[in-house]
């Protein structure tokens, strides 16, 4: 008998790729993964609600996959993450053409149970907690996610609402990861994501762990780059940058997400630091990380 087919599509940032990645790292072993929607068994869409234009691009797409839904492209329609997490009540009564809605993290909320529902011929123990990631990206570079939530409580963001407060993974889960996805050799870098990196570890551990966790990642040997992304700039702890100089390993990159320079603004958004306090990080960074790139939003 042939496998079923699915169609995966992801939307939005990288710790929602993760999230995809978990989702078909469940299915793979019972479904045959696709890479155009026409003619599957089940599509589903990983949804971003972050900013409008996200969401906007979030229900272009459902749209268009009810679309082929309808012209019997597609069995069975499913929506996932940001989007239904925030609105599923308005979603369920809006599209009834989707079979089902769930939040974040789906591959470890409610997939299972909406399996069992799915009218198509698959196997009874489709997926288990331990079943691998099914990687989108190429093959010499993967995104690891460090953590869920956010506790900066930006007043402008809506993170918070979305995918709830900070909610570490432990170190040792991490670095089984990263060993398991680099041991064939191919992996060449990996990227530390989460809302926040720099308060990656506080509700584990009752303070921020990054550095840590960095001192055993090096450690890894057939892991020649490592980057870190989404460094909050007021609660980055000068010991961190002047680790990531003297490593060999970590990529000479500071992701330092701005989002403005006014000290009015910067109070109103909750942001925690001032003008001269930025200007003084961005000058540590410079004068402590030789020929360092950073970026900013």
């Amino acid at each position: 008998m042939a496998k079923p087919t699915v169609y995966l599509l992801s939307l939005g940032c990288a710790r929602n790729l993760v999230d995809s990645e978990i989702i078909l790292g469940k299915l793979k072993d019972t479904f045959l993964i696709k890479d155009q929607p026409k003619g599957v068994d089940l599509a589903i869409i990983n949804t971003c609600a972050f900013i409008k234009e996200a969401k906007e691009e979030s229900l272009e797409e459902i749209w268009d996959l009810i679309e082929l839904k309808r012209k019997g492209e597609i069995k069975k329609l499913w929506v996932v993450g940001c989007l239904p997490q925030r609105y599923r009540e308005e979603m369920q009564s809006e599209l009834p053409e989707v079979d089902g809605f769930l939040g974040v993290e789906a591959g470890k909320n409610g997939l299972e149970e909406m399996l069992k529902n799915l009218q198509v011929p698959v196997k009874k123990d489709l997926c288990t907690s331990l079943s691998p990631r099914f990687r989108l990206t190429p093959s010499h570079y993967t995104y690891i996610k460090l953590s869920e939530g956010c506790d900066n409580l930006c007043s402008y963001c809506a993170i918070s609402q979305i995918r709830g407060y900070l909610r570490s993974r432990p170190k040792q889960e991490i670095i089984k990861e990263i060993k398991d996805l680099s041991k064939n050799g191919r992996l060449k870098e990996i990227n530390l994501v989460a809302q926040d990196t720099t308060l990656y570890g506080k509700d584990l551990y009752g303070k921020p762990a990054l550095l840590d966790l960095l001192r055993e990642v090096e450690k890894i040997g057939f892991l020649p780059w490592i980057r870190i992304l989404y460094l909050h700039p007021a609660n980055i702890d000068k010991n961190l940058i002047t680790f990531i100089a003297q490593s060999e390993k970590i990529c000479h990159y500071i992701d330092l997400p701005l989002q403005h320079i006014s000290d009015k603004l910067l109070k109103r958004m909750n942001r925690r630091i001032t003008k001269k306090e930025i200007y003084r990080l961005i000058e540590f960074i410079r004068k402590k990380i030789k020929n360092v790139s950073l970026r900013t939003t």
